[in-house]
């Protein structure tokens, strides 16, 4: 699965609102690429399962918990002035989770 340009996650004003998305390929964001959030949805009800690796592209904003199935989740370096920022967690059942230079990951609230 890739992700490329923008993708807006709507939860209609509920704040509770759960967004799960599965593939059984790699996970991969395109450079610049951003998750935006609308109508109360929240980071941490964002939820990305991979089958296999991982990549959050250059520069791009990514909003959820990643979940990688047997490979590494590796978070792409940005730029001094345009960082790639992740809100949520990285996690992998059997390899590394990497940050790159100029990468961010705060866990939300």
């Amino acid at each position: 699965m890739t992700l490329s340009g923008d993708i807006t996650l709507d939860a209609g004003g509920n704040a509770d609102a759960v967004f799960i998305f599965q593939t059984d390929l790699a996970l991969t964001t395109a450079t610049n690429s951003r998750v935006l959030l609308a109508g109360n949805a929240q980071a941490r009800n964002v939820w990305w399962m991979a089958g296999s690796a991982a990549t959050l592209g250059v520069s791009s904003q990514f909003k959820g918990t990643v979940i990688a199935n047997g490979e590494a989740v590796r978070v792409l370096n940005g730029t001094a002035s345009n960082l790639t920022v992740v809100e949520g967690r990285l996690f992998s059942h059997a390899a590394a989770a990497n940050l790159e230079a100029f990468a961010t990951v705060t866990v939300p609230q």
